[in-house]
């Protein structure tokens, strides 16, 4: 052993990265596209180059991103969640625009969650007694 280290890991909530292993960034705008489907989905994010005539805008691919579609399902549901419990102080840093936006999709999220019962499902234990009963 030579005393480096090697991997990355969380501590009180932050990312360290101190090893070789740790990820690139790479800023997104925002998804061009989305192939669904199985085993694993795609996801091809872009950047912003510049705005054009009405309300295009020219794009630039960024990022390609491959991964399994249960993992990609089940990453969505996290994102939602965690902003939807994040709703009042995310609020506070979007523009109008941006707000009502928001608003509308995790409006729209939340009433889902409700009227199927998602949200219990959304813990392991729970996920495997809630397909047992469909």
């Amino acid at each position: 052993m030579t005393g480096t280290v090697d991997f990355d890991l969380i501590e009180s909530e932050k990312f360290i990265l101190k090893g070789r292993f740790s990820a690139d960034e790479v800023y997104a705008d925002g998804f061009s596209q989305i192939m669904f489907g199985h085993p694993t989905s795609k996801i091809l994010f872009h950047t912003t180059v510049a705005p054009l005539e009405g309300n295009r805008e020219l794009r630039k691919a960024s990022q390609y991103l491959t991964l399994n579609t249960v993992t990609a399902i089940e990453m969505a549901h996290l994102i939602l969640t965690f902003a939807k419990k994040s709703e009042e102080r995310l609020m506070k840093d979007l523009d109008e625009k941006s707000q009502k936006k928001v608003e509308k999709i995790l409006a729209d999220f939340h009433s889902t969650v409700f009227q199927a019962g998602v949200e219990e499902a959304a813990t392991p234990s729970k996920a495997k007694r809630s397909i047992k009963k469909i």
